[in-house]
């Protein structure tokens, strides 16, 4: 009889690859997988070309990730993602605001090169409406930001990171060229069309001008397509474009939707699809877009009283969420099938009693969603729906399956500030999302406490200590408790104290920022965009001024700014520090007296008050070491 016998031991190095690659993905820290690499020659090439993207994947896959990525990038893109989960959670940020030169108008400019005076300016801020977008150029990734300020539109492109053979670059289009006027023609809605062949922004104004504008530098400005019903049947028929309240745009059909106060106009942008007609001859000739689809909202069947439409958004399998002002429904979904347009409400009212009902609008209850957010859920098992975080007047924000009978699935709320109500809407995957605030310059971040992949705790050493600070909710909620295990134990799945406590949400509470003001004392957030998921910068229109957020990878001094471009810019930058108010877990109180307490507010300093104390110590504080405060280290304090 024969026996089976093991020539060779089995060892990581001689491994397949797929049992290598499950291993792997069990690794929770980008330390483990860089170590790991160092051992062999085979390990070193296994991490080089499937252990940073299987690390990358497993720990940071409901982000939108690159398309295109090298095997020698995904190492880099694991050291981005790391890092900046770090300063999300620990509040590393520095904040700049773009503001317009006294001594310089747009608008003046363009006037004085055709030799005429110049227009009288807005005597209060404008509105800033920004968009911001970014794709791969090579090794390095190019990032634009365009935003309407006024009847003007300005844009700005970078390299990553800035060098001197690829600087920023800036342009600007007045609005008097094409023979807009302050106020009336004012830009209420941007977006960037993801084009692989030449980049494009759509600019929706006041007037209800909607045009499809070339980004290319060279031509910068330029009308490719003008978006317009005609003049006879479909005004007959209501289908007016009187202003452009909200547009938005499907990638998968090349669709814009343009909402006005009551209608939905649908545009298609595929030059071989739409109906063009060439309104001038030679080089500014463009294409004239007449609708493909128009719908009057307030005359479609199941239609409720409203007052107006605030904004829209596609969701997955191609309807359009609508948020509505002053109305009994104010979330709805525009559903298009062959029999024609249908109108349902997203929230159903359940006859059984739930927590949440209270926030259940009933039938005599007028409210206003102010922003909307579709979310996707791919990478969460059965949640490819419809899920769509919507903000509302009374300071909720809500998400929603569309697919779910319930009202809502998950109510958010500032724990603080409980009925400041936000507007615009930005979300990381389902890592976080931000809020921008609706009465004053702040911005609020919120984690949707879903199950986190990566933690940057866990590559900090074992202790048996509680994370420091401990934080000071406005709820009078209970610090968890755990025992005072000094050791992790990976054996039986025991955690030290350190390890444990600090991923409770109670020490990884929602926070505020309060974004540094130049031109005005407050204002609200009107708009907020990014150039994608895997970006340290985050952008918000204000009145009169566009802030620019970035996330900090290593401490030094916040007054040090990059160097400055080689071409000049249109907007002067001033570095200004941010205040930190933390809010709590963020999910909503059915009371609102158990919001009793006013957290502490930190404000940044230029210097680190804590640099007497060792590395090891401060990287342990849960904030950053610009928000640390020598009595936060009592221990160590002596």
């Amino acid at each position: 009889m024969e026996f089976l016998t093991i020539n060779e031991s089995t060892r990581l190095d001689n491994l397949p690859l797929d049992i290598l690659l499950i291993i792997l993905a069990h690794f929770n820290t980008a330390r483990s997988v860089a170590r790991l690499g160092t051992t062999c020659r085979r390990l070193r090439e296994a991490v080089k070309v499937d252990g940073w993207r299987n690390f990358v994947r497993s720990r940071f896959g409901t982000l939108r990730l690159p398309i295109k990525v090298s095997d020698d990038e995904w190492q880099v893109l694991a050291k981005n993602l790391t890092w900046q989960s770090r300063a999300w959670e620990r509040r590393a940020l520095t904040v700049d605001s773009l503001i317009p030169h006294k001594d310089r108008s747009t608008r003046d400019g363009a006037d004085r090169r055709h030799h005429r005076p110049a227009q009288r300016t807005q005597t209060f801020p404008c509105q800033i409406i920004v968009d911001a977008f970014s794709r791969k150029d090579g090794r390095s990734v190019q990032e634009m930001v365009v935003w309407g300020a006024g009847e003007d539109i300005f844009a700005r492109y970078r390299n990553t990171p800035v060098t001197a053979s690829h600087p920023e670059t800036w342009h600007s289009l007045a609005g008097s060229q094409n023979g807009f006027k302050p106020g009336k023609d004012d830009v209420t809605s941007i977006s960037i069309l993801d084009q692989e062949t030449e980049p494009s922004v759509v600019v929706g104004r006041a007037c209800g001008d909607l045009r499809l504008l070339s980004l290319d530098p060279s031509q910068f400005g330029r009308t490719r397509m003008a978006f317009q019903p005609s003049s006879t049947e479909d005004a007959k028929d209501h289908y007016t474009q009187n202003e452009i309240q909200a547009l938005d745009f499907d990638q998968k059909s090349r669709t814009l939707a343009a909402g006005t106060k009551g209608n939905v106009l649908l545009y298609a942008t595929d030059p071989c699809e739409a109906e063009k007609v060439d309104t001038e001859e030679g080089e500014g000739a463009y294409m004239s877009v007449k609708p493909r689809d128009a719908f009057n909202v307030h005359k479609l069947d199941d239609s409720v009283p409203f007052k107006t439409i605030r904004c829209m958004r596609f969701t997955e399998n191609g309807s359009i969420a609508l948020g509505l002002t002053s109305s009994t429904q104010p979330l709805r979904c525009l559903t298009l099938s062959p029999t024609g347009p249908r109108l349902e409400a997203a929230s159903k009212i359940l006859p059984s009693a739930r927590a949440t009902d209270s926030y259940a609008l009933k039938d005599w209850t007028n409210a206003t969603v102010r922003g909307l957010l579709p979310i996707d859920t791919a990478s969460i098992t059965g949640g490819r729906g419809n899920v769509i975080l919507s903000s509302y007047e009374d300071g909720t924000i809500r998400l929603q399956d569309m697919r779910s009978p319930s009202p809502v699935d998950t109510i958010f709320q500032d724990n603080f500030e409980i009925m400041t109500p936000s507007g615009a809407l930005l979300a990381y995957g389902t890592e976080r999302f931000i809020a921008g605030n609706a009465r004053s310059n702040t911005v609020k971040i919120f984690d949707f406490r879903w199950n986190k992949s990566y933690l940057h705790t866990a590559s900090l050493p074992c202790s048996s200590e509680t994370p420091y600070p401990s934080p000071r909710p406005p709820t009078l909620t209970t610090p968890p408790s755990y025992p005072e295990r000094g050791c992790c134990d990976h054996l039986p799945g025991h955690e030290c104290r350190w390890h444990a406590l600090s991923k409770d949400s109670y020490y990884r509470p929602n926070y505020t920022v309060y974004l540094p003001m130049v031109m005005t004392r407050s204002t609200p957030v009107y708009s907020l965009a990014k150039p994608s998921d895997t970006s340290p910068t985050l952008y918000a229109g204000l009145a009169g001024e566009l802030v620019e957020v970035n996330l900090r990878e290593e401490a030094g001094d916040l007054r040090k700014r990059p160097r400055a471009p080689a071409s000049k810019p249109l907007y002067a930058c001033r570095r200004g520090l941010a205040s930190i108010l933390e809010t709590g877990d963020g999910f909503s109180l059915p009371d609102i007296s158990k919001s009793q307490r006013v957290p502490e507010m930190r404000t940044q300093s230029n210097r680190v008050q804590v640099d007497h104390l060792p590395q090891s110590v401060r990287n342990r504080h849960r904030l950053d070491e610009h928000l640390q405060l020598p009595r936060d280290f009592p221990i160590h304090s002596n």
